[in-house]
């Protein structure tokens, strides 16, 4: 039986347990059976073989569905809710691709890909947004995104550019 709810400290990650010490994350044990997410919910890992899809949207409805859907597609994910909590994670080196909204509080999607650039961390970035903006678009496109889908988009339009996504991800072939 797992705690519903864990110390700031520690967390599970790609079905590892990670315990952070003065921001140093240190992976103690590989667990199979299940993993608490940051929104404390209860769901099962996946292989740690297998790439994770880090999905970032500031609706939580839409997380819940992406999730879903990549769980019966058979991909491992992981959801946050802010920009900020993604980068907080840690998991970036173990991201195959990254599923970003551009519209959120705080740090936008744009923002984040900036941030990722200059940090020198590189992922296959699709694109999902509410807002048709051309120069949003334009801007993804020259950052050199895979895929730019506008919501509502068609489940087998994000599974094919998460494909691609990943078939672009050195190490990473599907």
């Amino acid at each position: 039986k797992w705690p519903s709810r864990l110390p700031s400290t520690q967390g599970f990650f790609c079905g590892r347990f990670v315990h952070v010490l003065e921001g140093v994350g240190i992976v103690s044990v590989t667990l199979k059976q299940r993993t608490i997410t940051s929104h404390g919910r209860q769901e099962r890992s996946m292989p740690e073989s297998q790439p994770v899809i880090a999905i970032v949207d500031d609706d939580v409805s839409m997380l819940r569905a992406l999730r879903r859907l990549l769980t019966s597609a058979g991909l491992a994910s992981e959801t946050y809710t802010s920009a900020e909590e993604f980068l907080h994670s840690g998991l970036q080196p173990d991201v195959g691709c990254l599923v970003l909204d551009v519209q959120m509080p705080g740090m936008t999607g744009l923002d984040l890909l900036v941030h990722l650039a200059v940090s020198g961390v590189t992922l296959p970035v699709i694109i999902i947004t509410a807002c048709v903006d051309e120069q949003t678009r334009h801007h993804a496109e020259q950052a050199g995104v895979v895929a730019y889908l506008c919501k509502p988009f068609e489940e087998d339009a994000l599974l094919q550019a998460i494909r691609r996504a990943l078939a672009s991800c050195s190490g990473h072939q599907s």
